[in-house]
């Protein structure tokens, strides 16, 4: 996922502002992280670009899609972080029934959905 937000680390220098849900983040990336969070809680939201195939057709790879902060729901497409601290835009299938866990997989994924943690979830997908 890439944010239109140009980023800069604590030397100044531009800090990595596209991230590849297949790749490792950065250490500046807590910064992107929180960016985004922030962004995402704005009237406006934040707008990101997806980087993969895995929710095609519903979202093809260099669509931008906007995320805002709010309850999510069944069938939502989600922008969260990975346990391995990788920014994934997932779709929800449904939550855990008394836990704060989301069953989440990508619409062209072929592996099995794996869970995700609400705390986890930066936002999700609005229309406009």
């Amino acid at each position: 996922v890439r944010s239109r937000h140009r980023l800069v680390n604590r030397a100044g220098r531009p800090a990595t502002a596209s991230v590849r849900p297949d790749s490792a983040i950065p250490l500046d990336s807590a910064v992107h992280v929180d960016l985004l969070r922030q962004l995402a809680g704005t009237s406006t939201g934040a707008l990101v670009t997806c980087a993969s195939g895995s929710m095609e057709p519903a979202i093809r790879a260099g669509e931008q899609v906007r995320i805002a902060t709010r309850p999510p729901r069944q069938g939502d497409i989600a922008l969260f972080v990975s346990t391995a601290g990788r920014l994934i835009l997932h779709r929800l299938l449904l939550r855990v029934p008394w836990t704060p866990l989301w069953l989440q997989t990508g619409d062209a994924s072929r592996g099995a959905p794996r869970l995700v943690h609400e705390r986890r979830i930066i936002g999700v997908r609005v229309r406009g």
